[in-house]
Protein backbone atom coordinates (compact mmCIF):
# COMPACT_ATOMS: atom_id res chain seq x y z
CA UNK A 1 0.00 0.00 0.00
CA UNK A 2 1.54 3.15 -1.36
CA UNK A 3 1.44 6.76 1.03
CA UNK A 4 -1.22 7.86 -1.01
CA UNK A 5 -3.68 5.09 -0.24
CA UNK A 6 -2.67 5.30 3.25
CA UNK A 7 -3.70 8.80 3.64
CA UNK A 8 -6.68 8.20 1.64
CA UNK A 9 -7.57 5.42 4.18
CA UNK A 10 -7.13 8.12 7.14
CA UNK A 11 -9.38 10.30 5.39
CA UNK A 12 -11.96 8.02 5.10
CA UNK A 13 -11.34 7.09 8.94
CA UNK A 14 -11.52 10.58 10.23
CA UNK A 15 -14.90 11.21 8.02
CA UNK A 16 -16.70 8.22 9.17
CA UNK A 17 -15.74 9.28 12.80
CA UNK A 18 -16.70 12.36 12.23
CA UNK A 19 -19.88 11.53 10.88
CA UNK A 20 -20.19 9.32 13.62
CA UNK A 21 -20.01 11.97 16.13
CA UNK A 22 -22.24 14.19 14.62
CA UNK A 23 -25.01 11.11 14.94
CA UNK A 24 -24.20 11.10 18.34
CA UNK A 25 -24.75 14.67 18.44
CA UNK A 26 -27.93 14.61 16.46
CA UNK A 27 -28.85 11.69 18.85
CA UNK A 28 -28.48 13.69 22.03
CA UNK A 29 -29.87 16.80 20.42
CA UNK A 30 -32.98 14.54 19.61
CA UNK A 31 -33.11 12.87 23.50
CA UNK A 32 -32.67 16.16 24.96
CA UNK A 33 -35.74 17.50 22.98
CA UNK A 34 -37.88 14.42 24.06
CA UNK A 35 -36.79 15.15 27.49
CA UNK A 36 -37.87 18.90 27.29
CA UNK A 37 -41.28 17.94 25.53
CA UNK A 38 -41.94 15.51 28.29
CA UNK A 39 -41.60 17.75 30.73
CA UNK A 40 -43.59 20.34 29.48
CA UNK A 41 -46.42 17.79 28.70
CA UNK A 42 -45.87 17.44 32.71
CA UNK A 43 -46.01 20.59 33.40
CA UNK A 44 -49.20 21.33 31.73
CA UNK A 45 -50.88 17.92 33.46
CA UNK A 46 -49.96 19.34 36.50
CA UNK A 47 -51.57 22.59 36.29
CA UNK A 48 -54.20 21.21 34.83
CA UNK A 49 -54.66 18.85 38.48
CA UNK A 50 -54.11 21.95 40.33
CA UNK A 51 -56.85 23.68 38.29
CA UNK A 52 -58.94 20.69 39.02
CA UNK A 53 -58.60 20.35 43.03
CA UNK A 54 -58.99 23.60 43.16
CA UNK A 55 -62.75 23.52 41.47
CA UNK A 56 -63.39 20.61 43.15
CA UNK A 57 -62.41 22.34 46.88
CA UNK A 58 -64.65 25.29 45.27
CA UNK A 59 -67.58 23.48 43.82
CA UNK A 60 -67.63 20.76 46.72
CA UNK A 61 -66.14 21.21 50.15
CA UNK A 62 -66.89 25.09 50.03
CA UNK A 63 -70.16 24.58 49.45
CA UNK A 64 -71.27 21.80 51.91
CA UNK A 65 -69.37 23.93 54.45
CA UNK A 66 -71.57 26.99 53.49
CA UNK A 67 -74.60 25.03 53.36
CA UNK A 68 -73.61 23.72 57.22
CA UNK A 69 -72.99 27.14 58.50
CA UNK A 70 -76.39 28.08 57.21
CA UNK A 71 -77.99 25.02 58.79
CA UNK A 72 -76.30 25.88 62.16
CA UNK A 73 -77.64 29.44 62.14
CA UNK A 74 -81.21 28.46 61.16
CA UNK A 75 -80.72 25.64 64.47
CA UNK A 76 -79.62 28.47 66.86
CA UNK A 77 -82.70 30.52 65.93
CA UNK A 78 -84.94 27.44 66.79
CA UNK A 79 -83.27 27.55 70.18
CA UNK A 80 -84.96 29.05 73.73
CA UNK A 81 -83.30 31.71 75.88
CA UNK A 82 -83.33 28.97 78.21
CA UNK A 83 -80.55 27.08 76.55
CA UNK A 84 -77.33 29.49 76.82
CA UNK A 85 -74.58 26.40 76.44
CA UNK A 86 -76.39 24.93 73.91
CA UNK A 87 -75.99 28.34 71.79
CA UNK A 88 -72.69 28.83 72.80
CA UNK A 89 -71.81 25.64 71.45
CA UNK A 90 -73.38 26.01 68.26
CA UNK A 91 -72.06 29.61 68.29
CA UNK A 92 -68.34 28.23 69.11
CA UNK A 93 -68.74 25.52 66.12
CA UNK A 94 -69.62 28.34 63.74
CA UNK A 95 -66.88 30.30 64.70
CA UNK A 96 -64.46 27.18 63.75
CA UNK A 97 -66.33 26.76 60.38
CA UNK A 98 -65.75 30.04 59.51
CA UNK A 99 -62.44 29.61 59.87
CA UNK A 100 -62.38 26.36 58.05
CA UNK A 101 -63.79 28.45 55.22
CA UNK A 102 -61.49 31.42 55.17
CA UNK A 103 -58.60 29.06 54.85
CA UNK A 104 -60.29 27.26 51.68
CA UNK A 105 -60.76 30.50 50.46
CA UNK A 106 -57.06 31.47 51.19
CA UNK A 107 -56.01 28.34 49.59
CA UNK A 108 -57.97 29.11 46.30
CA UNK A 109 -57.47 33.19 46.57
CA UNK A 110 -53.81 32.82 46.79
CA UNK A 111 -52.78 30.06 43.87
CA UNK A 112 -50.64 27.79 46.60
CA UNK A 113 -48.64 30.93 47.47
CA UNK A 114 -48.33 32.57 50.62
CA UNK A 115 -51.14 34.26 52.57
CA UNK A 116 -52.36 37.32 54.38
CA UNK A 117 -52.79 35.19 56.82
CA UNK A 118 -49.04 34.18 57.07
CA UNK A 119 -48.53 38.12 58.18
CA UNK A 120 -49.74 37.86 61.04
CA UNK A 121 -46.97 36.73 63.91
CA UNK A 122 -46.63 33.29 64.44
CA UNK A 123 -47.38 33.16 68.57
CA UNK A 124 -50.92 34.74 67.89
CA UNK A 125 -51.88 32.41 65.00
CA UNK A 126 -50.66 29.45 67.58
CA UNK A 127 -52.81 31.21 70.54
CA UNK A 128 -55.67 31.66 68.36
CA UNK A 129 -55.62 28.27 66.84
CA UNK A 130 -55.70 26.78 70.36
CA UNK A 131 -58.11 28.34 71.79
CA UNK A 132 -60.57 27.77 68.81
CA UNK A 133 -60.11 23.85 69.31
CA UNK A 134 -60.54 24.18 72.78
CA UNK A 135 -63.34 26.70 73.14
CA UNK A 136 -66.41 24.08 73.38
CA UNK A 137 -64.76 21.44 75.32
CA UNK A 138 -63.59 21.91 78.84
CA UNK A 139 -60.09 21.93 78.46
CA UNK A 140 -57.05 23.81 79.98
CA UNK A 141 -54.48 24.47 77.56
CA UNK A 142 -51.09 26.17 79.13
CA UNK A 143 -49.05 28.05 76.12
CA UNK A 144 -45.37 28.77 76.54
CA UNK A 145 -43.66 30.74 73.24
CA UNK A 146 -39.87 31.84 73.45
CA UNK A 147 -39.56 34.54 71.43
CA UNK A 148 -35.68 33.53 69.95
CA UNK A 149 -37.58 30.45 68.80
CA UNK A 150 -39.90 31.72 66.69
CA UNK A 151 -37.21 34.14 65.24
CA UNK A 152 -35.41 30.96 64.42
CA UNK A 153 -38.09 29.63 62.18
CA UNK A 154 -38.08 30.49 58.33
CA UNK A 155 -41.69 31.86 57.27
CA UNK A 156 -42.04 28.95 54.83
CA UNK A 157 -41.55 26.40 57.34
CA UNK A 158 -44.22 28.25 59.94
CA UNK A 159 -47.65 26.69 58.08
CA UNK A 160 -46.52 23.56 58.53
CA UNK A 161 -45.76 24.25 62.10
CA UNK A 162 -49.52 25.41 62.60
CA UNK A 163 -50.72 22.22 60.97
CA UNK A 164 -48.98 20.53 63.45
CA UNK A 165 -49.89 21.75 66.17
CA UNK A 166 -53.27 21.67 65.41
CA UNK A 167 -53.19 18.00 64.28
CA UNK A 168 -51.45 17.53 67.64
CA UNK A 169 -53.97 19.40 69.95
CA UNK A 170 -57.21 18.19 67.76
CA UNK A 171 -56.14 14.73 69.05
CA UNK A 172 -55.48 15.68 72.48
CA UNK A 173 -59.32 16.93 72.43
CA UNK A 174 -61.00 14.09 70.22
CA UNK A 175 -59.05 11.20 71.97
CA UNK A 176 -57.06 11.21 74.77
CA UNK A 177 -59.93 12.39 76.75
CA UNK A 178 -57.71 14.78 79.08
CA UNK A 179 -58.59 18.04 81.31
CA UNK A 180 -54.90 19.80 80.87
CA UNK A 181 -52.57 20.13 77.50
CA UNK A 182 -49.01 21.77 78.06
CA UNK A 183 -47.78 23.31 74.52
CA UNK A 184 -44.08 24.89 74.35
CA UNK A 185 -41.78 26.50 71.71
CA UNK A 186 -38.57 26.68 73.21
CA UNK A 187 -35.02 27.05 71.50
CA UNK A 188 -31.50 25.81 72.50
CA UNK A 189 -28.47 26.33 70.66
CA UNK A 190 -30.28 26.88 67.77
CA UNK A 191 -32.91 24.06 67.85
CA UNK A 192 -36.49 24.66 67.77
CA UNK A 193 -38.67 22.07 69.68
CA UNK A 194 -42.16 22.13 69.99
CA UNK A 195 -43.74 19.92 72.20
CA UNK A 196 -47.61 19.02 72.84
CA UNK A 197 -48.47 16.98 75.96
CA UNK A 198 -51.30 15.91 77.84
CA UNK A 199 -52.02 13.47 80.58
CA UNK A 200 -55.00 11.21 78.86
CA UNK A 201 -55.94 7.68 78.14
CA UNK A 202 -52.49 7.96 75.70
CA UNK A 203 -52.74 4.78 73.01
CA UNK A 204 -50.90 2.09 71.51
CA UNK A 205 -49.57 2.41 67.63
CA UNK A 206 -49.63 -0.90 67.42
CA UNK A 207 -53.36 -0.65 67.23
CA UNK A 208 -54.51 -0.87 63.10
CA UNK A 209 -56.96 1.81 63.96
CA UNK A 210 -54.31 4.15 65.28
CA UNK A 211 -52.70 4.24 62.04
CA UNK A 212 -54.72 6.79 60.29
CA UNK A 213 -53.83 9.50 57.84
CA UNK A 214 -53.58 12.00 61.14
CA UNK A 215 -50.25 10.26 62.15
CA UNK A 216 -48.73 10.03 58.43
CA UNK A 217 -49.93 13.64 58.14
CA UNK A 218 -47.84 14.75 60.74
CA UNK A 219 -44.66 12.79 59.80
CA UNK A 220 -44.64 13.94 56.35
CA UNK A 221 -44.79 17.83 57.28
CA UNK A 222 -42.10 17.26 59.35
CA UNK A 223 -40.16 15.66 57.12
CA UNK A 224 -41.23 18.72 54.56
CA UNK A 225 -39.23 21.27 57.42
CA UNK A 226 -36.52 18.63 57.62
CA UNK A 227 -37.60 18.04 61.30
CA UNK A 228 -37.94 15.47 63.73
CA UNK A 229 -40.76 13.63 65.22
CA UNK A 230 -41.18 11.97 67.75
CA UNK A 231 -44.30 10.62 69.36
CA UNK A 232 -44.23 8.74 72.87
CA UNK A 233 -47.39 7.61 74.20
CA UNK A 234 -48.34 4.70 77.05
CA UNK A 235 -51.86 4.02 77.38
CA UNK A 236 -53.23 5.16 80.32
CA UNK A 237 -50.89 8.05 81.41
CA UNK A 238 -50.72 10.38 77.99
CA UNK A 239 -49.17 11.46 75.10
CA UNK A 240 -46.34 13.96 74.13
CA UNK A 241 -45.48 14.73 70.49
CA UNK A 242 -42.32 16.68 70.51
CA UNK A 243 -41.27 18.17 67.17
CA UNK A 244 -37.34 19.50 66.44
CA UNK A 245 -36.00 21.13 63.89
CA UNK A 246 -33.16 23.84 62.80
CA UNK A 247 -29.43 22.22 62.49
CA UNK A 248 -28.65 18.84 62.26
CA UNK A 249 -32.06 17.74 62.36
CA UNK A 250 -32.32 16.91 58.58
CA UNK A 251 -32.29 13.06 57.85
CA UNK A 252 -32.66 11.78 61.33
CA UNK A 253 -35.66 9.13 61.77
CA UNK A 254 -39.17 9.66 63.18
CA UNK A 255 -40.04 7.56 65.97
CA UNK A 256 -43.73 6.66 67.25
CA UNK A 257 -43.05 4.41 70.43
Amino acid sequence: MGAADAKEMNRVAVRMDMSKTMGLYSNFVEDRDATVALYRQRIVLLEQDRERIKRDLHDGILQILYSVGLNMTAAKLLMSSAQPEAARQVDSASAQLDQAIREVRQFLDRDLGVSEEEKEPLERQMRGLVENITRAVPVTCHIEVDPHAIDLIPKEHRRQILYILRESVSNCVRHAQTDAIVISLTEVSGEVTLIVEDEGTGFNYGDPVRRRHGLKNLTARANQIGGRLCITSIPGQGTRLMLKFGSGMRGLPNTVE
